[in-house]
């Protein structure tokens, strides 16, 4: 897999991500490499591209394996010397109940209050907060003897509520939910009532669990966990935006699998004659020759990097100058902003100011440009995914956003009122408002409370917290420009198309991305921008431009298009196309500054 990913990944994060993990699995502390990664959340979109994720598992059960003897031999010890006259096995399943339980505590902690040093990536990945998962089998293998009692009819019954949690797990947990905490409940609950099922009957589901398509699904399992992560990996970086390919990459995973079972697996399962000297020889060669493929994939990433087609991309994709100097954070204008956020000119006739999210930060080069070469100091303050509009952004339940947001809209209010103060010449202002209307968050009207659920509702309600912003800032003699969501090509690609799902295939080739129809997106942004454009109407010294034609041909909107990229990701414009709109805002800022 290694080896596969110098031609699969892209070279811009995941082949390196895929290697130091791939490294430190071998060596059984895969899940310590992510953890440690910042912003490595197994959700995050950087994690996904990375081959070598799924192995961490396999570390926080080696690591297991490694620690659990002995401290059941501990716990035995002690069973035999505080409780001599009880029985020895009850009572070491006791300290490994309360061990367990101890584990189950570190989890919930950790994924509802992460402490600042340890936070969820510890929760989620480390060995001490995952291992009453495994406690939970130890002790259905302490009372065993119990089980047996059980009768087949109350065993049918646990086995079917088993098979249920499992079920409302598989199809209820996502990227959204706070995991483990007590969603780990549902499948380990359900998997151990599964157990017991089966242990108490051989009816029911036990029936169907043993039938030869089943069991030979479960010989397998183990190898079909490790083949269909990177099969799924490589074909999102060949196929983006693409859901069905990847199911599809998963399926046929069984077919290396069978393959790997049949002629690597077994063989050395049931070889007898690999002992001694031999099993240590074994041992080494599995762990050196995966690191040494690891080693060559990091080695020859550094070296496409040095590709034109490849840097060039690269630089495409940069963030914007907002986020490189600091200036994107979670706090108002008010709080102040880093020197660097302030482009001057000697003797200026003012300030132009850029306002909003992420979408408003990808405009910080042209409106700095442009401003500058009319006479005016510019400022840029952003903060990534909060809207600039008076309402509080609800995102769905278990999603943390970057800042609450209670906090996001006191941010925004904040600056308004700073603004003022300031009374600049201009104030740009960028969200990405289709995005927020369209997608799954709501939004709550702070001065009602009244939540707007359905994208017609929260496009009203748009307008109703751009509105007053407007006209606050216009009462005071200030100028503003609102400009449009650009198009988005997220419906098409996904909002996970950036640089680090293209493979180097589809880099060098120019062939990484897509396009998207123009009418289509106009369609889906039409409630968003009517709205701002009604807000527009509704507020004097305000106006709003739409940059479409800019970015996009007649007819599609494209993340390559006449030789250069457009996009950066999904949502956002690259660096180099972002510059190309300086001449068009400075006839803007000519024509709005007052």
């Amino acid at each position: 897999m290694a080896l596969a990913s110098i031609f699969l990944l892209s070279p811009l994060g995941p082949q390196r991500s895929t290697a130091r993990t791939g490294i430190a699995a071998s060596l059984f502390g895969a899940n310590i490499e992510l953890a440690r990664v910042p912003g490595g959340g197994y959700f995050d979109l950087d994690i996904q591209a990375n081959a070598m994720l799924h192995t961490w598992s396999l570390s926080v059960e080696e690591q297991f394996y490694l620690v659990f003897p002995a401290f059941l031999a501990l716990s035995w010890y002690l069973a035999s010397r505080l409780a001599p006259r009880r029985p020895t096995r009850s009572v070491t399943a006791v300290f490994v109940l309360l061990g367990s339980g101890v584990s189950f505590a570190l989890s919930m902690l950790l994924t509802y209050h992460p402490s600042y040093r340890l936070g969820t990536n510890f929760a989620f990945y480390s060995a001490a907060s995952r291992a009453w998962e495994f406690g939970a089998g130890v002790l259905l293998a302490f009372t065993l003897p119990l089980l047996t009692r059980v009768a087949p009819r109350v065993g049918m019954a646990l086995g079917v509520v088993g098979l249920v949690l499992v079920g409302i797990g598989a199809f209820t947990l996502s990227d959204v939910s706070q995991f483990p905490g007590a969603a780990a409940l549902l499948p380990v609950v359900g998997a151990a009532l599964l157990i017991v099922g089966g242990t108490a009957s051989a009816g029911g589901l036990t029936r169907v669990f043993v039938s030869r398509p089943l069991v030979w699904l479960g010989d397998v399992s183990y190898g079909w966990y490790l083949w269909h992560w990177p099969l799924i990996v490589f074909t999102a970086a060949m196929w983006p935006g693409r859901p069905w390919a990847l199911v599809v990459a998963a399926a046929f995973a069984l077919v290396p699998t069978s393959l790997s079972y049949r002629f690597l697996e077994n063989p050395l399962r049931f070889n007898d004659r690999i002992v001694g000297r031999r099993v240590v020889a074994l041992v080494a060669v599995c762990i050196a020759v995966p690191i040494a493929c690891c080693l060559v994939l990091l080695a020859v990433g550094r070296a496409e990097l040095r590709s034109s087609a490849i840097h060039r991309f690269d630089q495409a994709m940069a963030f914007h100058a907002d986020r490189q100097r600091g200036c994107d954070v979670p706090e108002s204008l008010a709080e102040g902003r880093d020197p660097a956020c302030t482009w001057k000119v000697p003797a200026a006739k003012g300030h132009v100011y850029l306002v909003g999210d992420s979408n408003a930060g990808q405009f910080t080069e042209p409106v700095a440009a442009a401003a500058n070469r009319r006479g005016f100091d510019f400022t840029v303050a952003t903060s990534a995914g909060c809207p600039f509009v008076d309402q509080i952004r609800r995102p769905p339940t278990g999603v943390a956003p970057l800042f609450s947001g209670e906090r996001c809209n006191r941010a925004v209010m904040d600056t308004v009122d700073e603004l003022v103060k300031q009374h600049p010449k201009l104030v740009v202002i960028a969200s990405s408002a289709s995005e927020y209307v369209n997608r799954s968050d709501d939004f709550e009207d702070p001065r009602t409370g009244v939540v707007a659920s359905t994208p017609a509702a929260k496009a009203a309600a748009w307008q109703r917290g751009l509105s007053p912003i407007l006209r606050k800032l216009g009462d005071h003699g200030i100028p503003t420009l609102v400009v449009h969501t650009i198009p988005q090509l997220a419906t098409r690609l996904g909002d996970d198309w950036r640089a680090q799902t293209c493979s180097v295939v589809r880099i060098e080739t120019n062939s990484c991305g897509g396009s998207e129809r123009r009418a289509s997106i106009a369609k889906e942004q039409a409630p968003t921008k009517d709205a701002e454009r009604r807000a527009v109407a509704g507020a004097p010294l305000s106006s709003s431009v739409d940059l479409a034609d800019q970015i996009c041909s007649a007819t599609t909107c494209a993340t390559r298009r006449d030789g250069r990229w457009v996009y950066r990701d999904s949502t956002h414009l690259s660096i180099p196309e972002s510059r190309r709109l300086t001449g068009r805002f400075e006839q803007l800022i000519e024509q709005r500054a007052r």
